[in-house]
This record gives C-alpha cells, sequence and structure tokens, in this order.
C-alpha cells in the first residue's frame, strides 16, 4: 500500500520525497563547487599604454604564454596562451597569475608584441602578486640569478661587456707573446738572467759593467791614446790614399737589384748578410704597391744606362726635379708601383703632373717588353761620401717648391745649348734652391748622429 505525506494540501508519494532530497543535495553540490572555484589563485592586472617609436599609439595583439607552474602560495597553473587586443589609443590591459617565485625557478611570461605595422617584438615577463602594475614592472632578463637555465644573448652580452677577452690579456702561467709598449708603475723585479734573451736585473747589469770604460778605453767624451793604431784594412774599403778626409760609407744594395731579386732579399738572409754583413737600415716588412718588395727600396740612383728606342719612348731623363727626386720618380715610374714620395701630395699641380706624364711615357715600355724592362747588373760600384744624409733633407725639402708654387712650365726653360736656365720670374725660388745646395755642405766629413751611408 502507498504511503503519501502531504505538501500545500497535496499528497506525494513516498518516492518523490526521495527525489526531491537528492535534487536537493546535488544544487548543494554545484554551488559549493562553484564558490571553490571562485576562490582560486589571484590574478595580477599588468595595465599600460603601448606606442610606437614615433610616439603613436600601437595597435596589433599581444600573444602571451606560458609553461605550467606552481605559484608561490602553492597553486598549480596549467601551461596555457592568452590573445590580447590592443585597444583604442593604445590600451592594454591583461590578467595573469603572479610568477615571481614560482616554481619551477626560471618560469617566466613570453610576450610576443604584432603590431599592425609587421613589427614583431617578443618579451620575457616575471608579473608579481602586487596588482594593478605595468609593462615595464614585469620586464625581466631570462636567467638572472640563475646558474644553469638558458639565457637570452642580450644577457649573455650584458654579462660578459666588462670582462677581458681571453686570448688579450696576459695569465699568470703559460709561454705568450706581448705586443706594444707597456709602462710599470713600480720596477718589475727580475731573477739573474740565464740565457741570452733574458732579461737583465739591475745588480747583473753593475757587476758586468763594473770595469767596462777603464784603463783600455778611450771614452767618447775624449781622452788621450798612445801607440800606434793598427787597423785591419782601410775604413774606406779603397786604396789607402783616396778620398782622405772623408767618412766612411757603407754599401747600398740598390732598387733595381733588389726588384729583380725579391726572393731572395725578402729572405731572412739578405744579399748583404749572405756576404758577411748585416742589414740594420731597411726594416722588415710585407709586400705592398708601394714597396714591392716589401721594403724601402734600395738606392735608385747610381749608374744608368738606356737603350735609344727605350729612352727616345719616355722622352729622356726625368729633370725638372730641381731640387732632386728625379731617380725615385723614375724608378717608380718603370716598375709601375705606386710614387709614396711627399711631394706627390704637396706640390703644384704641374709639377705632379709633369711627373706622371712622365710615368705614364715609362708605361709604355711595360706594354712592348711584357713586363718591367729594369735590369742590372750584378757588381759593386765605389760610391763616396758626399755629406751628411740629414742635411739633404730628403723628407722636408718639397716644401721649398710648395712655398714657391714651383712650375716647370713657367719657372724653367731651356737655353740654345737644351740646358735648363731659370725663367727669372720667382727670384725667391732660384735664391732658395741655390742655399739648399750649400747648405748640403757635400764635401764635408760632418756627420749628424746618423749611420754613415751613401
Amino acid at each position: 500500500m502507498r504511503r503519501w505525506f502531504a505538501v500545500n494540501n497535496k499528497c506525494f508519494p513516498m518516492a518523490a520525497e526521495v527525489v526531491i532530497s537528492l535534487l536537493l543535495a546535488l544544487l548543494m553540490g554545484l554551488t559549493l563547487s562553484s564558490t571553490l572555484q571562485a576562490q582560486g589563485p589571484a590574478l595580477t592586472t599588468i595595465s599600460d599604454t603601448l606606442y610606437r617609436a614615433d610616439g603613436t599609439a600601437a595597435l596589433g595583439t599581444v600573444l602571451i604564454s606560458w609553461p605550467s607552474f606552481q605559484t608561490a602560495g602553492g597553486d598549480a597553473v596549467a601551461a596555457g596562451n592568452l590573445s590580447v587586443t590592443i585597444g583604442p589609443a593604445g590600451a592594454f590591459t591583461a590578467q595573469l597569475v603572479p610568477n615571481v617565485d614560482a616554481s619551477p625557478a626560471g618560469t617566466y611570461y613570453i610576450v610576443v608584441f604584432q603590431l599592425d605595422d609587421g613589427t614583431v617584438r617578443t618579451e620575457y615577463w616575471a608579473v608579481p602578486a602586487t596588482s594593478p602594475t605595468t609593462i615595464a614592472a614585469v620586464l625581466t632578463t631570462p636567467g638572472t640569478g640563475l646558474g644553469n637555465f638558458a639565457v637570452t644573448q642580450q644577457y649573455v652580452n650584458t654579462a660578459v661587456a666588462g670582462l677581458a677577452v681571453d686570448a688579450t690579456v696576459v695569465h699568470r702561467a703559460g709561454t705568450e707573446t706581448i705586443s706594444g709598449t707597456k709602462q710599470f708603475a713600480v720596477p718589475p723585479s727580475l731573477p739573474t738572467p740565464m740565457g741570452a734573451n733574458d732579461a737583465a736585473n739591475k745588480g747583473y747589469v753593475d757587476a758586468a759593467v763594473s770595469n767596462v770604460g777603464s784603463g783600455a778605453y778611450v771614452a767618447i767624451a775624449g781622452g788621450t791614446m798612445t801607440g800606434p793604431l793598427t787597423l785591419p784594412g782601410d775604413l774606406t774599403g779603397e786604396t789607402a790614399t783616396s778620398h782622405l778626409g772623408h767618412r766612411p760609407y757603407r754599401m747600398n744594395t740598390s732598387f733595381a737589384w733588389n726588384y729583380l731579386h725579391q726572393n731572395e732579399f725578402l729572405s731572412s738572409r739578405s744579399r748583404r748578410a749572405a756576404r758577411g754583413g748585416a742589414d740594420t737600415y731597411y726594416a722588415k716588412s710585407s709586400p705592398s704597391k708601394a714597396f714591392p718588395f716589401g721594403h724601402a727600396p734600395g738606392a735608385t740612383g747610381g749608374a744608368w744606362s738606356w737603350r735609344r728606342d727605350a729612352f727616345d719612348t719616355v722622352g729622356g731623363m726625368l729633370d725638372i726635379c730641381v731640387l732632386g727626386s728625379g731617380d725615385w720618380h723614375m724608378t717608380f715610374g718603370l716598375v709601375q708601383a705606386t710614387n709614396v714620395a711627399a711631394e706627390m701630395k704637396r706640390c703644384t699641380q704641374p709639377y705632379v703632373e709633369s711627373v706622371l706624364n712622365w710615368q705614364a711615357r715609362a708605361a709604355k715600355l711595360n706594354g712592348v717588353e711584357g713586363r718591367s724592362p729594369m735590369g742590372c747588373i750584378d757588381n759593386f760600384a765605389t760610391h763616396a761620401f758626399h755629406g751628411s744624409k740629414a742635411l739633404r733633407a730628403y723628407g722636408e725639402r718639397w716644401a721649398l717648391l710648395q712655398k714657391w708654387d714651383f712650375n716647370p712650365a713657367t719657372d724653367i726653360a731651356r737655353d740654345y745649348q737644351g740646358l735648363w736656365r731659370w725663367t727669372g720670374n720667382k727670384p725667391g725660388l732660384r735664391d732658395d734652391v741655390a742655399r739648399y745646395f750649400i747648405e748640403r755642405s757635400e764635401d764635408g766629413p760632418l756627420l749628424l748622429g746618423e749611420t754613415p751611408l751613401v
């Protein structure tokens, strides 16, 4: 027999009572679940206004992605992504779970700005619990404070900017070569030298020279010699009576020989060294267009000989160089090398053009021969000392030509014999040139501190 109960004066079966109870329990469970869900991790609001570099408001989309992590409060956050559209006037707002002090360490929001003008920029955010905040406040550099996580190129460059490059510093151990001039605030302490190339300390030097210069030597400042002085040979290398009163000269390899024997000239045993001497005047360097065999060119003067057809092709010798250097300009023209003489850069255009025109005619010989027409006889020539090299002012005499605007076309002319003479339009130029040759003092034996040279 069925059971009924009265509700609002109506009768229901007992089964309906049970169904209603279950529905009420389900409704309460759903309500409780919603309440618990509403109590999830607190969100931080990032709010800012975005601009382009030109000051106009940015438009576009911001893509935000993140890995799974656990917040500092213990809330688990699944990996995910979020797309935020930049609002009018560059307005940007997003709500994110704080990841500062999250686990695992080094958890960042990866934020990609895709603007409507095609600009794409990637940033990394560390969002704090403080809300609201700005983009500048959450922007970070991955790797900061971590020892074993991947980092960006920006982070690496910043970290090593103040450090020295390993290859450019001197290490405390190992064999290394140091170049350039080094200055010490305090003199370095050196051990007693053992090898021939070891640096010597003051004590070693003082002991080594303690007896030098006394008794058997004549000081540079002067002294008195007694007894005959026997020499193994004449200092000039000539006869005992030739060029009396002149200082010794040294032998100098010619430009032509150096040009034709470049491999031998560049080797560690130069022509002079192979014959028992030592080349201390020309510094070693690499071959170049300016110095074809990698050194100062050697003696460009000396005795020259020409074939008649070659002499006619170049128009005779280059003889408008009133202060000298004609042999230099001709030699460089014959081998078609860059003329590095200072006067070619600083003197008047007519003078420079005269030299260049001669060198252009010399270039025709290269076309005829298929190579440089320069040759030489491998022999020795005696060239006696003729004054101090310093007095010749090779590096400065061009200034005289510059001072008077020397023009070969108007300042000199040939006489009835074909010899050059001054036209008389610049008496000061004439007098300065004469004074230059007088001051060279080529008949005097005086040296001004330089090594004797021809």
